[in-house]
């Protein structure tokens, strides 16, 4: 190893340094680092030598792992996404917001997100001839999406704002997957994966397989973890939408 030599020129130098003070009272030291052996004679003089050659050997072999290790990890799934717990006190909140379609409306909802520093997890909208509903997935504290939900409210075309977080509702989400899946026992796999998460194949090429899947959002992140091991090539996601269950309790109608 290039240390080697490092470590042999440092032991020269130690060495010239303890033969200095031989005829004094300070018997001569001689420490060896790591890579490189000394013997001392009896006349004063020291013998140098290279570590042995499988010592060498095992250097080699700890850098190669080294490189190797650091390799697979540049190599690593680029869509590996592992969900961070969240801060003390915060929570995920839907909001949905049902607003009379207008040109530059969804800059106006997402401004009062940003302005207020809110980190906006998703957003989904739904145009019904010339109205259109939000689905918006936020993180924050109570208080943070109580005062989004006011603030939401004093925009001019906004019909109804609420946070139907707590409530009973329907949830779903679509992904779509370009998985690797090369024929043979890969490809079988993954069809097989598909098909426990009632997933279907949209398209199909040489060495990949193009799937979609939807459900709620637990599922959908669930299939996403499965494909993981085959390596994922793209992925796209639409985001939550949720309706509230049972009757409309005097909602607005559309």
């Amino acid at each position: 190893c290039t240390q080697e030599t490092r470590n042999m020129q440092a032991l020269r130098k130690r060495v010239t340094g303890g033969l200095a003070c031989r005829q004094g009272t300070c018997p001569p030291r001689v420490t060896s680092p790591q890579g490189v052996s000394a013997q001392q004679h009896g006349n004063g003089s020291v013998q140098i030598a290279a570590a042995p050659a499988h010592r060498r050997a095992s250097c080699v072999k700890v850098h190669a792992a080294a490189d190797s290790s650091a390799t697979a990890e540049r190599t690593y799934d680029v869509y590996v996404n592992d969900l961070k717990p969240l801060k003390v006190g915060e929570s995920k909140h839907v909001l949905s917001v049902f607003v009379a379609d207008e040109a530059g409306l969804i800059n106006r909802v997402a401004g009062v997100f940003g302005r207020r520093g809110a980190n906006i997890e998703s957003l989904a909208v739904g145009l019904t001839v010339d109205k259109a509903l939000f689905t918006i997935v936020v993180t924050g504290t109570e208080a943070t999406a109580s005062n989004l939900v006011k603030q939401l409210s004093k925009l001019v075309k906004v019909r109804y704002v609420e946070d139907i977080t707590k409530t009973e509702r329907l949830e779903r989400e679509m992904m779509l997957l370009k998985v690797n899946a090369p024929p043979g026992s890969a490809r079988s796999e993954v069809l097989q994966t598909a098909q426990i998460f009632r997933a279907r194949v949209n398209d199909v090429a040489d060495r990949t397989l193009t799937l979609c899947v939807s459900g709620d959002p637990g599922k959908v992140t669930a299939f996403e973890k499965a494909m993981h091991k085959f390596g994922i090539v793209e992925i796209a996601r639409t985001g939550r939408v949720c309706l509230r269950r049972g009757g409309i309790d005097g909602a607005t109608l559309i």
